[in-house]
């Protein structure tokens, strides 16, 4: 597998422990294989800031005008996006994983 992705073991077993610590029901051990358990759910893609205020801005008006249904999910989502900045805040990193 790190050899078809063009990355080293080394960085192939640190991303699966990583994405095992967010919560990715991953079975297997190095140098067996692994396999992944059905319903783990990705992070969000990458957004460019003038997606995420298209996004933002876009939820926003929904949430004030829409039905309740839709309004709520409004709410919802952004909250998952605000959830989302604060873990790259508390990380201090300049890099964007949401």
């Amino acid at each position: 597998m790190a050899e078809s992705l063009g990355i080293s073991l080394r960085t192939l077993y640190r991303d699966i422990e990583t994405l095992k610590a967010q919560g990715a029901d991953i079975d297997g051990e190095p140098g067996v294989g692994y396999i992944l358990r059905p319903g783990y759910m990705l992070r969000p893609l990458m957004f460019s800031q003038e997606e995420i205020e298209a996004i933002v801005l876009g939820s926003r008006w929904v949430a004030d005008r829409a039905d309740a249904p839709l309004g709520n999910a409004a709410r919802a989502a952004l909250a998952k996006i605000a959830a989302c900045f604060l873990t790259i805040s508390s990380r201090a990193s300049t890099r964007q994983i949401c």
